[in-house]
Order: C-alpha cells, then sequence, then structure tokens
C-alpha cells in the first residue's frame, strides 16, 4: 500500500480519497477505521453533555441498570442501552467480553490467562480488565485466532 499525503490550506474539512483497482478487505478495512476516527457518542457528566469519539473509548460497562464510557481520563455515563452501544461499535473492533462489559480492541496491550477459562487485557492506561470464560472463544477468533 502506498499513503500519499497532500496539503491544500484552501480546504475547510479533511477530505480523503481511496485509490484501489478493486474494492477487496484492505480496502473495506481502511474505510471502517476512518469511520471509526468520526463516530461519536453523546454521554453526561453531571448536568453537561459531553461528546466523546468512540476512538478514545476504551471500553463501556453496565453498572447498577447505568452505562459508562470509559476513557483513559474519565468515565461518562451514556443514555444509550449496552446491546445498542454494541451494535454501533462492532464494525469499528469492540467486541462483548462480559455480560456487562464491550471493550476496544485497539486499546488493548497485552493480555494474561486467568483463572477458569478467563483472560485477563491490560489496556492503554495499564488498567487490567476481566474477559469472561464464555466471551474468550469469539474474542480469540475475532483477534484472528491468537
Amino acid at each position: 500500500m502506498k499513503i500519499k499525503f497532500e496539503l491544500k490550506p484552501h480546504l475547510t474539512e479533511t477530505e480523503v480519497t481511496i485509490t484501489s483497482a478493486v474494492k477487496n478487505d484492505e480496502v473495506k478495512r481502511i474505510v471502517d477505521a476512518l469511520k471509526h476516527l468520526n463516530r461519536d457518542v453523546v454521554g453526561q457528566k453531571g448536568q453537561e453533555k459531553i461528546i466523546l469519539k468512540l476512538v478514545d473509548i476504551l471500553y463501556f460497562e453496565s453498572v447498577d441498570d447505568k452505562v459508562f464510557a470509559y476513557t483513559a481520563q474519565a468515565a461518562i455515563e451514556i443514555k444509550s442501552r449496552l446491546y445498542e452501544l454494541e451494535a454501533l461499535s462492532a464494525p469499528f473492533r469492540f467486541a462483548r467480553i462480559s455480560i456487562s462489559k464491550i471493550l476496544n480492541l485497539n486499546a488493548i496491550v497485552a493480555f494474561k490467562s486467568s483463572l477458569n477459562g478467563r483472560m485477563e487485557a491490560r489496556l492503554i492506561n495499564d488498567e487490567w480488565i476481566e474477559i469472561s470464560r464464555s466471551f474468550v472463544p469469539a474474542l480469540k477468533q475475532q483477534l484472528g485466532g491468537q
């Protein structure tokens, strides 16, 4: 793949053009990655509405009938249900890792095995998050069988 960058000061917004002989899986992954950069989720902290970029979210978690988006800096309440966030985020390398959590696979730095077939993932903020054993096989498959 060849990458080319052009600086055009007169543009009012960034424009991306993909040139390819065929529309294959590589092109689809590039398009999905670019869409991922622009996807937003609206949360609330106190009375303030906060717009979060999906790419900045490490994971979503449901706690006591509330859903939170966790970034490296904060936990923000989200008014959407977890299943809605799962559908929204699935094309962008997010995966269900327990009944109450959806993880951004791009935020994973390392894995380790845990008790009873569970796994733990270390995130970019050095937090360890547990992956329930019933979700481990699907996660391994999504990560390419590793």
